[in-house]
């Protein structure tokens, strides 16, 4: 992979150069400021570095391109499984399928547990028989077929209703929302509004104020009403996680949403976390009206298929997918084949 730096006064400038000399295709992985040295940064205003490469050269399974620290993820907290209500997939124990289709024995190692197994198993022997064909093939295909019945389908995001990031803390969403409020600039040269609002905890993200400067956009503090947006602006906030095994705490969070003029909630979860714990947050968080969820930290789970779990044992459309650190790279519109390409190999 060819990674070229380009410096500019402003992201825009290098975002250009890069369209110029690499295509509109070109892939942008990183975007930080450069600090002035010594007395001349009294006058003189810092540069921009935008990392890019030429389209068709960056790997999604290569891993993401390390160009900023990384912090460190806090391991996740002990978690007490509530009795299962509308989601019942939180069932941990995963048997060996009896099925005699030959793609049973890919479902496991896969991440998907006893529940989501006997789905599409189910389904799979109620379409074609239980008698599987004879190449694994064509059980693949059909295999894909049927994971895609499954996914919910639902429009893309509406501009003209504020864009909500929710979720436990440390699930990633300040990188996620700085990932699309760089990608709105940078490949579709929209500026959005940025609102970073307390919650239950004072929002005190610097990540989320640094991208934002460097790409010249300021942070407000409160959502705009309907009648104050300009059409066709983007309106992205931020909201402190919040312990999601804390009833008080969810609580408040609803009061908080309430102050927002018609938003669409999505629901940020770190990926990396086991199915159970995915699971009991979505159940969490279900009161919220969510409009869909964005996983996380994709980087760290090779188990995309895992994610599946979620399409089939949650009621919410899975709408992005955040893969590593790197701001604005890996922030991808999720849809069937990303998930099945990763673990049922051509």
């Amino acid at each position: 992979m060819q990674i070229i730096p380009f410096v500019a006064p402003t992201a825009a400038e290098a975002f250009a150069r890069i369209q110029s000399q690499m295509g509109p295709e070109a892939v942008v992985l990183n975007v930080r400021q450069i600090p002035v040295s010594g007395l001349a940064r009294l006058w003189r205003k810092p540069n921009i570095e935008v990392l890019a490469c030429p389209a068709g050269t960056l790997r999604m399974d290569s891993g993401p391109v390390e160009t900023q620290p990384v912090l460190q993820k806090p391991a996740p907290a002990p978690v007490t499984i509530e009795p299962p209500t509308a989601i019942e997939s939180t069932r941990t124990d995963v048997r060996q399928p009896s099925s005699r289709w030959g793609v049973a024995s890919l479902l496991p190692s896969a991440g998907l547990n006893t529940l989501s197994i006997e789905t599409i198993l189910a389904d799979l022997e109620s379409e074609w028989g239980t008698d599987p064909p004879v190449d694994l093939a064509t059980e693949m295909s059909r295999l894909r077929e049927t994971l895609r019945r499954h996914w919910q389908v639902q429009g893309p995001p509406l501009v003209q209703r504020p864009q909500v990031f929710i979720g436990p803390q440390g699930s990633g969403k300040t990188t996620a929302l700085c990932k699309w409020m760089s990608q709105l600039m940078l490949a579709e040269s929209k500026q959005p509004r940025i609102v970073r609002m307390d919650g239950v905890t004072a929002n005190t993200s610097e990540t989320l104020d640094v991208h934002a400067e460097i790409l010249g956009i300021s942070v407000a503090r409160t959502p705009m009403g309907p009648s104050e947006k300009a059409s066709g602006e983007w309106e992205l906030v931020d909201i402190p996680g919040v312990d999601w095994r804390d009833p008080r705490a969810l609580g408040e969070l609803r009061r908080v949403l309430d102050k927002i003029s018609g938003p669409e909630i999505h629901l940020v979860l770190n990926g990396a976390y086991e199915v159970p714990v995915l699971l009991s947050q979505i159940r969490a968080f279900s009161h919220l009206s969510i409009s869909g969820l964005i996983v996380t930290h994709l980087d760290e789970e090779p188990r995309w298929g895992k994610l599946w779990n979620l399409v089939l044992g949650a009621p919410l459309a899975l709408r992005f997918l955040s893969v590593g650190p790197s701001i604005p790279g890996g922030f991808l519109s999720a849809n069937p084949d990303q998930l099945n390409d990763r673990w049922l190999r051509r």
